[in-house]
């Protein structure tokens, strides 16, 4: 006899996509409907439920690719990243990194960072809030240990570089009116962004290079001294004023001296 994990493991397999075994059958009450097509409407639901799921938390995604497309896609994804959380708002963390190995979308080379901004501001958007940076605290940090200061950035930002104008993108298809994008050049330029919540909004941000730098160091969790000669490599940045800057909206939220 089938273990309850055992046969929770049959089921979600099927689910999925398998073959249900005669055992997991054997357990499916008919009642008018064969245990097989009982079992394809459960999995049936499992995939429409996931793919709204996917197309509520990827619109720009959606559009640039259409319906049939977007299908498609969800289709082949879902099996291969199985939900692992009762929440929805969980699934399709990796959707950019599958889109980038995806075959029918190498003809759009953009298209995984345009996802990655999309969970980006996802993430944004449902992440916890936090606290201001503790200046007290950080005055009292003595000048000699400024150099070994980690700082953190706010639970709801995450930077990310791409080689194409994503924000752009994003923006150009984002029109909710149904009026259709203008031509985007793919040549205009890569893209530096900081997605961040700030209050109730979530903002799309570009850092100058310097900037995003340092941030993209801080993220990485250098300490204060790495992440200030990897910005100065970088090209000029007035580096007191982008720290106060960044604290007082609460880009950088806490610290630890290591």
């Amino acid at each position: 006899m089938l273990s309850l994990p055992e046969l929770q493991k049959q089921l979600t397999e099927t689910l999925y996509g398998g073959e249900p075994p005669e055992e997991l059958l054997r357990r499916v009450l008919a009642n008018g409907l064969d245990p097989a097509r009982r079992l394809q409407v459960y999995r049936n639901n499992t995939f429409s439920n996931l793919t709204g799921a996917l197309r509520a938390v990827y619109p720009v995604i959606d559009r640039l690719v259409g319906e049939a497309f977007f299908d498609e896609a969800a289709r082949q994804y879902i099996p291969k990243q199985p939900s692992l959380s009762g929440n929805l708002h969980d699934f399709g963390a990796t959707f950019a990194a599958f889109l980038g190995d995806y075959a029918h979308a190498q003809s759009l080379p953009y298209l995984a960072d345009v996802a990655r901004l999309e969970w980006a501001y996802h993430r944004a958007f449902h992440a916890v809030d936090h606290a201001p940076l503790d200046l007290q605290a950080l005055s009292q940090v003595s000048r000699d240990k400024l150099d070994r200061l980690v700082f953190f950035l706010h639970p709801s930002a995450t930077l990310i570089h791409s080689r194409w104008p994503i924000i752009t993108i994003w923006q150009a298809n984002r029109d909710e009116t149904g009026n259709e994008p203008g031509e985007i050049s793919l040549d205009s330029g890569a893209c530096m962004a900081l997605v961040i919540r700030r209050g109730m909004d979530v903002f799309f941000e570009s850092p100058p290079g310097p900037e995003f730098t340092l941030l993209q160091k801080i993220a990485a969790g250098e300490n204060l001294g790495a992440a200030t000669r990897a910005a100065l490599a970088a090209g000029a940045i007035d580096l007191e004023d982008v720290l106060q800057r960044h604290v007082t909206c609460k880009t950088v939220t806490s610290f630890t001296v290591l």
